[in-house]
């Protein structure tokens, strides 16, 4: 017989956010992140960051504040509990109202944040959050991985 609660805890021990891999890979070799990143993509380096509930609700938001941390990013964090989508919530027409209520107050606080204009850089790890995020607001919104990407060698 299996014992399921090893088999979590196992699974559990074993299972990252890509930040939070890349965060311990970083930690634990030789390596420096910053000799990655092109430093003339990365000249924005204030970010508003917009974590996915589910990732609030276990910490894992930590995780890429931190990454990018070490690079020389500061961060305007949303404390905005859910950007109102929730998956499909959001599309639900009996529910709509109330997701573009949040999404509202998600967007005021973007708009209110340190610098912002139509240059700055936007993350947000859910893809509903992205979606809502970019209804209301004309900037690229990325998933941490994706803006990433854009600023590696």
């Amino acid at each position: 017989m299996i014992n399921n609660d090893s088999l979590f805890n196992k699974l559990a021990r074993h299972t990252y956010d890509p930040i939070e891999y890349l965060n311990r890979l970083f930690s634990n070799v030789e390596y420096d992140i910053i000799d990655y990143i092109d430093k003339s993509n990365s000249s924005k380096a204030h970010i508003f960051y917009h974590p996915h509930c589910q990732m609030k609700t276990i910490g894992a938001e930590t995780a890429t504040i931190e990454f990018f941390n070490k690079i020389g990013f500061t961060f305007d964090l949303s404390d905005v509990e859910c950007c109102g989508m929730a998956g499909s919530f959001g599309y639900k027409k009996d529910f709509y109202e109330i997701s573009k209520n949040i999404r509202e107050v998600l967007v005021e606080q973007i708009k209110n944040s340190d610098l912002f204009n139509k240059k700055k850089t936007i993350l947000a790890s859910g893809t509903s959050c992205r979606e809502q995020i970019a209804h209301d607001i004309d900037n690229v919104v990325y998933h941490p991985i994706e803006y990433l990407e854009k600023i590696l060698l």
